[in-house]
Protein backbone atom coordinates (compact mmCIF):
# COMPACT_ATOMS: atom_id res chain seq x y z
CA UNK A 1 0.00 0.00 0.00
CA UNK A 2 2.76 2.47 0.80
CA UNK A 3 4.01 2.45 -2.81
CA UNK A 4 0.63 3.82 -3.90
CA UNK A 5 0.70 6.52 -1.19
CA UNK A 6 4.26 7.89 -0.96
CA UNK A 7 4.92 9.62 2.34
CA UNK A 8 2.00 7.93 4.09
CA UNK A 9 1.82 4.87 6.29
CA UNK A 10 -1.01 2.43 5.66
CA UNK A 11 -2.12 -0.03 8.33
CA UNK A 12 -4.62 -2.83 8.01
CA UNK A 13 -6.08 -3.84 11.37
CA UNK A 14 -8.45 -6.58 12.38
CA UNK A 15 -10.32 -5.94 15.59
CA UNK A 16 -10.60 -8.44 18.39
CA UNK A 17 -13.43 -8.80 20.85
CA UNK A 18 -11.10 -8.86 23.84
CA UNK A 19 -9.17 -5.64 23.15
CA UNK A 20 -9.24 -3.07 25.94
CA UNK A 21 -10.53 0.47 25.53
CA UNK A 22 -7.07 2.07 25.41
CA UNK A 23 -5.91 -0.38 22.74
CA UNK A 24 -9.00 0.29 20.64
CA UNK A 25 -8.55 4.06 20.96
CA UNK A 26 -4.91 3.73 19.87
CA UNK A 27 -5.96 1.93 16.67
CA UNK A 28 -7.72 5.03 15.32
CA UNK A 29 -6.43 7.89 17.46
CA UNK A 30 -3.78 9.09 15.01
CA UNK A 31 -5.44 7.97 11.78
CA UNK A 32 -6.18 10.50 9.06
CA UNK A 33 -8.54 8.11 7.24
CA UNK A 34 -10.42 5.04 8.48
CA UNK A 35 -12.34 2.75 6.10
CA UNK A 36 -14.49 0.21 7.92
CA UNK A 37 -17.68 -1.81 7.59
CA UNK A 38 -20.63 -0.67 9.69
CA UNK A 39 -20.66 -1.92 13.26
CA UNK A 40 -20.51 -0.97 16.90
CA UNK A 41 -16.69 -0.91 16.74
CA UNK A 42 -16.98 2.35 14.76
CA UNK A 43 -17.72 4.19 18.00
CA UNK A 44 -13.94 4.12 18.42
CA UNK A 45 -13.85 6.75 15.66
CA UNK A 46 -14.76 9.25 18.38
CA UNK A 47 -11.05 9.06 19.33
CA UNK A 48 -10.01 10.35 15.88
CA UNK A 49 -8.72 13.89 15.44
CA UNK A 50 -11.23 16.50 14.20
CA UNK A 51 -11.41 16.67 10.39
CA UNK A 52 -10.10 13.11 9.99
CA UNK A 53 -12.07 11.10 7.43
CA UNK A 54 -14.26 8.16 8.33
CA UNK A 55 -15.63 6.01 5.51
CA UNK A 56 -18.39 3.68 6.73
CA UNK A 57 -19.28 0.81 4.40
CA UNK A 58 -22.93 -0.20 4.77
CA UNK A 59 -24.07 -3.73 3.91
CA UNK A 60 -26.71 -4.07 1.21
CA UNK A 61 -29.56 -4.85 3.60
CA UNK A 62 -28.89 -1.67 5.63
CA UNK A 63 -28.82 0.99 2.91
CA UNK A 64 -31.93 2.62 4.40
CA UNK A 65 -30.42 2.74 7.92
CA UNK A 66 -29.18 6.23 8.82
CA UNK A 67 -25.93 4.97 10.34
CA UNK A 68 -23.73 7.19 12.48
CA UNK A 69 -23.69 10.33 10.29
CA UNK A 70 -25.07 12.72 12.95
CA UNK A 71 -22.81 11.42 15.71
CA UNK A 72 -19.60 11.65 13.71
CA UNK A 73 -20.25 14.93 11.94
CA UNK A 74 -21.04 16.54 15.31
CA UNK A 75 -17.74 15.12 16.57
CA UNK A 76 -15.99 17.06 13.78
CA UNK A 77 -15.14 14.13 11.52
CA UNK A 78 -15.41 14.15 7.77
CA UNK A 79 -17.97 11.33 7.52
CA UNK A 80 -18.67 9.48 4.29
CA UNK A 81 -21.04 6.57 3.86
CA UNK A 82 -20.45 3.99 1.15
CA UNK A 83 -23.38 1.85 0.00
Amino acid sequence: FTAALPGHAVSVLRTRGDAGLCEQAAWVGGAEVVLSPHGAHLLNALWMEPHAALLEVMPWGMWGYPGYRTLFTRAGLSYHRLN
